[in-house]
């Protein structure tokens, strides 16, 4: 169940980009450590799209969920 919860969070995060969006990043993490300061822009700007704290607090609750129940 986790990986479920864990799944559509991060398909509403990914949502958040445009496919052009989300084929830059793509690419741009598939380069690597070997990008320009353009680039490094680039990838801050679609990181910071993706609102990772909120997603992380998202999580937060999911598992703090499952590990109450089995106790």
């Amino acid at each position: 169940m986790i990986a479920i919860d864990a799944a559509l969070v991060l398909r509403d995060l990914w949502g958040k980009l445009e496919a052009g969006e989300r084929r830059r990043l793509a690419e741009l993490v598939r380069k690597g450590r070997g990008l320009s300061d353009r680039e490094k822009a680039e990838l801050k700007r679609l990181v910071a799209k993706l609102e990772l704290l909120d997603a992380g607090r998202r999580f937060v609750p999911i598992v703090g969920r499952r590990r109450r129940g089995r106790r």
